[in-house]
């Protein structure tokens, strides 16, 4: 078994792939909830009685949006915490683990 430790990470890298995985969980999580406010409209009692319209559906622009905002701000926060890691991580200690050879 090998002890390793990671001495730096690729800032663009990292920070390229986790905003694309964030901003396709944001997708894939709120495609549902959209579908469920188009099917559902949300009705209120006090402000709307039952003679009035229900409340409009969230304009779609806003679903769109929202995801690519959730990538950037991604890709902004874990770059900062990659170049954080790079520059702190010689005076207080580096991330290690442990590898093993394959068996197979």
């Amino acid at each position: 078994m090998n002890r390793r430790e990671i001495k730096s990470f690729a800032v663009l890298k990292c920070a390229k792939i986790g905003a694309v995985i964030l901003a396709a969980f944001a997708a894939l999580f709120l495609s549902p909830i959209y579908i469920s406010i188009l099917l559902f409209p949300i009705r209120s009692a006090v402000s709307h009685p039952p003679s009035h319209p229900p409340h409009p559906a969230p304009p779609l622009f806003f679903f769109a949006l929202f995801p690519l905002l959730y990538g950037i701000s991604g890709f902004l926060m874990i770059a900062l915490a990659c170049w954080l890691y790079n520059v702190l991580s010689p005076r207080f200690g580096r991330i290690e683990i442990e590898l093993t050879d394959s068996v197979n």
